[in-house]
């Protein structure tokens, strides 16, 4: 990492004022992908129901771990095609939060309000499991205000199949806890944060046949990218005990760790067998490799600060600073990693966020990504 006396005129700012000042000359951006899939499959599916009901497969993108989004301007999907010679069809969707039903009181997708956007899409396959980029232009406005009235979905709608999954058919690869792989997700939640329950609320499907919504059996996160107009800051656990995957075969997650794994890391093990999680960030960027990436760390702002070029969405109290380096993902030119990094035992229980500053190497003109929340 670049020591921190580098960038000092810039990482000692800690006050939104001077953030405004900084940001004033922030360049234009889109399509940096948020995904809470950490890339070991467990399996594929449409969807809670029968071959033959029209299912509705989301993913939730909390407020809380996009703080400061404001558009959507691509999707990345991994989908699975039993017989790749026919061509598959469904409906790309993209769902506001549903906060009326008291079982669900943080929310859940709204499937009778009108849609955010919806698109049918043709899949043509190369191989059974492939990865598609579907650019949205122009870029979706994405819900407005604070908090899980703010969260959003993206999810594929499937038109009703009998012959899936002994013959041929579309589905959607997902990770989650089902297949015993212990360490794969995340901690036991000491208290709901999406859901009332210990399962994320992440993960959901919608019957078209029953009107049933549900969380998915299993904890269980789409493999759903949703490529957002601004930076991305993503948390993740590093556990070289504990996530001992391959990407794309299923097994007890990828290290390091994008999945639940990174917002709900293991911190609180007193007897340190396995070791603790270790956490850190990355963020993407559409700046180019070589740019300069300034983490910010603290205790997220209850109500977000608006400094003009975006929203300022945590207290920041520390600050690292790094260079990115190259990477292509939607509209993504690069990244920058920040950590892995050790926790006391003694901070299980707290939720730090984190929001960085680029500075595109190009233009010199500074970023601001969106924050997110580690758990811990």
């Amino acid at each position: 990492m670049t020591p921190r006396s580098t960038l000092h005129a810039l990482v000692s700012l800690t006050t939104s004022t001077a953030l405004s000042t900084l940001l004033s000359a922030q360049g234009t951006m889109a399509g940096n992908v948020l995904k809470h899939y950490d890339g070991t499959p467990e399996a594929r599916s449409r969807g809670d129901g029968l071959p033959q009901h029209m299912i509705s497969i989301m993913q939730r993108y909390p407020f809380n771990q996009c703080c400061g989004r404001t558009r959507l301007c691509c999707v990345e999907l991994t989908l699975h095609d039993q017989n790749i010679a026919s061509q598959e069809r469904a409906y790309l969707e993209v769902r506001a939060n549903d906060l009326s039903d008291p079982a669900f009181p943080l929310g859940r997708p709204d499937m009778t309000g009108p849609l955010l956007f919806t698109m049918p899409i043709v899949f043509t396959f190369t191989s059974q499991v492939q990865t598609f980029t579907i650019d949205l232009l122009p870029c979706i406005q994405l819900p407005a205000g604070f908090g899980p009235t703010a969260d959003f979905y993206v999810g594929l709608r499937f038109n009703p199949n009998t012959a899936w999954p002994n013959g041929d058919g579309l589905s959607c690869l997902f990770s989650g806890r089902t297949g015993g792989f212990v360490g794969e997700q995340y901690k036991t939640l000491p208290k709901p944060m999406y859901a009332p329950s210990p399962k994320p609320g992440l993960g959901w499907s919608h019957n078209w046949n029953t009107g049933v919504t549900v969380i998915n059996n299993g904890d269980l996160s789409w493999a759903i990218g949703a490529g957002l107009f601004e930076d991305v800051c993503q948390p993740f656990a590093s556990n070289a005990g504990r996530f001992t995957g391959t990407p794309g075969v299923a097994g007890a997650g990828v290290n390091p760790n994008f999945g639940y794994a990174g917002i709900w890391p293991t911190v609180d093990n007193l007897n340190n067998i396995p070791p603790n999680d270790r956490v850190g960030w990355r963020v993407r960027t559409i700046a180019p490799p070589g740019s300069t990436c300034v983490l910010f760390l603290g205790f997220n702002l209850q109500t977000p600060i608006n400094i003009g070029p975006g929203l300022l969405c945590i207290e920041p109290l520390l600050n690292i600073a790094t260079i990115t380096r190259p990477e292509q993902s939607c509209a993504t030119r690069s990244n920058a990693m920040f950590g892995p990094l050790g926790v006391p035992v003694t901070s299980s229980g707290i939720c730090i966020g984190a929001q960085a500053v680029t500075i595109n190497g190009n233009t010199f003109a500074l970023q601001l990504s969106t924050a997110c929340t580690t758990a811990l």
